[in-house]
């Protein structure tokens, strides 16, 4: 089997740190954050930015599965896989906290041995799953259809998707969210690595790196100018923006990020990418409904930050860094112990249904 490049799998590592570092914004600076006061507007504006950089981490991250997926065969046992590891993980965490006394919402046993999506509530899941189920579709569009047919349909769903909805006071009847869905924005990002992966040839790093920059450095003179003590465009505009998945800065910062990576020169390393193997269990971990709750209201409070930017920033630094590195422990134990028991037998049965089906 062909050992991958590093430089992707660093980016996987990158995009996962980021979303952590995003939860600590989104979920541990909701109570004060999401509402403009103007003496605090500094520290309200890396909140934005963080916010941002998480969406652009989300989008990186399917574009790497997106970028290899697009030139492979279905194999039922991705899903399988994807659905048995979030299962392990949504009982874990359940039997832990519970062992600890931890007080649940009232469950009924279907929510129980049906974690997808509750109790767990897990969307990036949910949404993977459905862009690997139609992934033979996607492919196919990819192969049929001519590199102009292909430009055109991205750009008509970014269009649809991810501006139309933003432009101040222009709500047509049934514009706004026609078709859209955390699910369906997979798609339009399957497609986009899809085209880079079948006719964007590696470009130079420096001109890769550039384009990561500006796109940047824009977003932030556009955080500068709003937050200049302007509740209306904070509130009515920019937070509504950054706020949701299908942010159209982050679409753009995170296709830079993924073609900056894609054009290093990095030769395979063999720590990152076994490290980069547990990205998927951090964020079960992390983002679990219940773990959430705990880490992000109980555990951490940034509310004595509000006024203090530098150290609002440095504070969340330090804590996704913990956070990321025990996730990272947690994961590799899982992969070590459990993964061997459960997983391969899961596998096998997998291997002998196919086998089976096609008699």
């Amino acid at each position: 089997m062909k050992t991958r490049d590093s430089n992707l799998e660093l980016l996987r590592i990158v995009s996962m740190f980021l979303i952590v570092i995003h939860h600590y914004a989104i979920h541990g600076s909701a109570a004060w954050a999401q509402h403009f006061q103007s003496s605090i507007a500094a520290t309200e504006g890396i909140y934005l930015f963080l916010l941002l950089i998480g969406k652009a981490a989300v989008v990186a991250f399917v574009l790497i599965g997106a970028y290899f997926l697009s030139e492979k065969e279905f194999k039922l046992w991705r899903i399988i896989n994807l659905c048995i590891t979030t299962f392990i993980y949504s009982w874990i965490i359940f039997l832990f906290l519970k062992l600890c006394k931890f007080e649940f919402p009232s469950l009924s046993s279907y929510n129980l041995w049906f974690p997808l999506p509750i109790p767990s509530n897990y969307w990036f899941v949910i949404a993977y799953v459905y862009m690997l189920l139609l992934m033979p579709f996607m492919n196919l569009i990819l192969q049929k259809c001519s590199k102009q047919q292909i430009i055109l349909i991205i750009g008509l769903l970014c269009i649809l998707w991810c501006i139309l909805q933003f432009i101040p006071d222009n709500k047509p009847d049934n514009s706004n969210y026609d078709f859209f869905s955390t699910n369906n924005y997979f798609l339009l990002i399957y497609l986009i690595g899809g085209y880079i992966r079948k006719y964007n040839s590696r470009r130079s790093l420096a001109y890769s790196s550039l384009c990561l920059m500006i796109s940047i450095l824009a977003v932030i003179g556009i955080i500068i100018m709003v937050m200049h003590r302007n509740e209306s465009i904070y509130y009515d505009r920019l937070w509504g923006i950054f706020a949701v998945i299908n942010d159209p800065f982050g679409l753009l910062i995170g296709v830079t990020l993924f073609m900056t990576f894609k054009d290093m020169t990095i030769k395979t390393n063999g720590v990152i990418n076994y490290i980069s193997k547990s990205m998927f269990g951090v964020y079960l971990i992390h983002d679990n409904s219940y773990v959430r709750d705990i880490l992000w209201h109980n555990v951490i409070n940034t509310t004595f930050l509000s006024h203090h930017p530098l150290e609002y920033i440095f504070f969340g630094l330090v804590i996704s860094i913990c956070i990321f590195s025990i996730c990272i422990f947690i994961d590799i134990i899982k992969r070590v112990v459990i993964d061997p028991l459960i997983i391969k037998r899961f596998q096998e049965l997998t291997n002998r249904f196919l086998i089976w089906s096609r008699k």
